[in-house]
């Protein structure tokens, strides 16, 4: 006598099947054959003309437009980029000041002057 575990779907392991001897296979209902229904064509009721200038037109409007929203995410990351830098750099010079009066000084500074060139 074998055991060997059944194959079930869905239990992620490949197994053998049940063990049955030749004289053991349990009688099976035969399944219902399943008839394709026949195959029905519908005809449309309208044909549709091929513009190939028309398909050309819209093709090159949306190359436009998928060209520009990447133009613009890149540009998006390059001002992200310089405002990183700006921001460290700011960062860097605030963190040279020696006591709270010398910070606002340079706090007032970055504010009104923006880019301050002697860091």
């Amino acid at each position: 006598m074998r055991f060997d575990a059944p194959l079930y779907e869905g239990d992620s392991v490949i197994r053998s099947g049940p063990a049955f001897g030749l004289g053991d296979v349990p009688d099976a209902p035969e399944p219902e054959a399943k008839v394709a229904p026949e195959r029905v064509e519908s005809k449309p009721e309208t044909v549709f003309e091929l513009n190939v200038a028309e398909v050309e037109a819209r093709a090159r409007a949306m190359r436009a437009a998928y060209i520009a929203a990447l133009f613009g995410r890149v540009w998006e990351r390059f001002e992200a980029w310089l405002d990183k830098g700006r921001l460290a750099r700011d960062e860097a010079y605030l963190a040279k000041a020696e006591n709270l009066a010398d910070l606002e000084a340079r706090m007032r500074r970055l504010e009104r002057d923006g880019y301050v060139a002697r860091i």
